[in-house]
């Protein structure tokens, strides 16, 4: 299955700047400049399209008839709309219009009465319902009651079912609190980013320093639901001081958890070009967010916090994470609303991304599905390279006795590498993760991954420009779609492309 001769064949066509988002710098100046750049990892990279966007039915029919696993079961729902948009944010899809809402939740309810309906569903509980978005807790208190109360009423929950509303506090009155948690929220998760001011109007963030903590206060000293809030680090003007003040309120905050993020910003992103036009300053460069991580884990490691994962800690016991916090491999979710990615026995299922194509769909009483993947049995191990680093470990004795697969001579040579500088320490049948570890995960994560591609005799090396070409999204997906064609003949395995500017305008039927 990975060929260890022929990883090392193929790492040896590459150019040295490649080979290094693999290894890391043989003797980086600092340990958190271990890399050149941040990547983002993909788990992904074998998963094909079983059907075509528009002739997903029949597949998802089947996917709903099958008897369920013994997985984690997750129920995810995506409000797409916000009043405002952050320039640092990459989930924006449009802005709150009354009427818009008001076509979405109905089209929504639609959606989640249709699958309550299937055996899939009805066949065991869900451990936690997450609603994110965009921001949900922007819904008018009747419209969050009647959604809960549908998603409740409908939908099998555990009697310990964790419920997150995700939003922001500006606007979150009396009135949406009170909504939300007496139709069964239990745990709010709040954009704060960062406490301070001016910091925070620079990204369209509205609320003050003094405004946000006092919103928080109210909240957390009600004690009806568990308050988590998300940090940012590198931001423009949040130097290491702005940052340890951004702890130092957290800390006094009185949050159950909370989780930390290092600014990520793609080309073209409302901050990006802000910052190309110097209408602000740059944000954090590389080792600057090295440093600010490891400010972030020994405050909050000092301050008695539990690492739930990589980006999530815990105050108290009363904080589970459960929706972020258990292996993708184990995990089963049902996806609803636009744009919404669920995962059934190993397929997964992504919904309509297009608002006007989600709309017509169940309209016309179908499936909002755009399309469904599957991938071949060794998947299961890339997702687990996923978990294993998350758990900020790894360990090739859990690939032997989870999947029978020895992976030591395939990836034991590059864990190697990276226990000379400093990225991971041995510990019995496992390497833990360092602090700077951690902050490279998801080079560790990737790198591990493209090595175990590399190492695959079907590996397709035409789709490798560099080792960045995981960030050319639309030219892997469409070669890597056109090989599947010609191994399938008979599969419909149209991709996604030019024809979704046409679905903007006239959805396929």
């Amino acid at each position: 299955m990975f060929d260890p001769d022929l990883l090392q064949k193929r790492l040896a066509t590459l150019e040295q700047k490649d080979r290094e988002l693999i290894m890391g710098l043989t003797r980086p100046p600092d340990t958190y400049e271990s890399f050149a750049d941040m990547r983002g990892y993909h788990q992904y990279t074998k998963r094909r399209r079983v059907m075509p966007g528009y002739d997903s039915q029949p597949m998802m029919d089947w996917l709903l008839s099958q008897k369920p696993s013994n997985n984690l079961r997750k129920i995810y729902i995506h409000f797409p709309f916000c009043r405002s948009r952050c320039l640092y944010c990459g989930f924006f899809m449009g802005f709150n219009r009354p009427e818009k809402v008001k076509n979405y939740l109905s089209a929504l309810l639609r959606e989640i009465r249709q699958k309550a309906k299937e055996p899939w569903v009805r066949s065991a509980p869900f451990h936690c319902v997450y609603l994110g978005g965009g921001t949900p807790s922007d819904l008018e208190p009747d419209q969050l009651r009647l959604l809960l109360d549908t998603v409740r009423e409908n939908l099998p929950l555990a009697n310990d079912c964790e419920i997150t509303l995700e939003g922001r506090l500006k606007g979150f009155d009396k009135e949406r609190r009170q909504a939300a948690i007496e139709s069964g929220v239990n745990r709010f998760s709040f954009g704060v980013q960062s406490f301070d001011t001016q910091v925070r109007k620079q990204m369209g963030r509205k609320l003050a320093r003094e405004e946000l903590l006092e919103a928080l206060k109210e909240i957390t000293d009600q004690g009806k639901a568990l308050v988590i809030v998300d940090l940012i680090y590198g931001l423009p003007d949040q130097d290491m001081d702005v940052w340890q003040r951004d702890l130092d309120d957290l800390l006094q905050s009185g949050v159950d958890g909370a989780s930390g993020y290092m600014l990520r910003t793609a080309v073209n992103n409302p901050l990006e070009k802000a910052v190309r036009a110097n209408l602000l300053p740059a944000e954090a460069d590389l080792p600057q967010r090295g440093r600010m991580y490891a400010r972030l884990r020994k405050t909050l490691l000092a301050a008695g916090w539990k690492r739930l994962n990589m980006t999530h800690w815990g105050r108290n016991s009363r904080e589970r994470c459960l929706y972020d916090s258990e292996s993708f491999s184990d995990t089963d979710m049902v996806g609803l609303g636009c744009a919404a990615h669920g995962q059934v026995n190993g397929f997964g299922a992504i919904n309509f991304p297009i608002l006007n194509g989600y709309l017509s769909l169940i309209e016309r009483g179908k499936w909002p599905v755009f399309f469904c993947t599957q991938s071949p049995p060794e998947y299961r191990a890339y997702f687990d390279v996923a978990d294993q680093t998350g758990m900020r470990m790894i360990s090739f004795e859990r690939f032997r006795q989870k999947f029978g697969l020895d992976l030591e001579p395939v990836l034991g040579w590059l864990t190697d590498q990276w226990q000379k500088i400093g990225l991971l320490t041995p510990d019995q049948h496992r390497m833990v993760m360092s602090g700077p570890g951690e902050f490279w995960q998801p080079n560790l994560s990737q790198a591990m991954i493209d090595c175990l591609d590399l190492a695959s005799p079907d590996f397709d090396m035409e789709l490798i420009d560099n080792m960045d070409f995981r960030k050319n999204r639309r030219r892997f997906n469409r070669s890597w779609f056109e090989r599947q064609k010609e191994l399938s003949p008979n599969l419909d395995v149209s991709v996604p492309g030019p024809g979704l500017a046409e679905a903007k305008r006239t959805p396929r039927p």
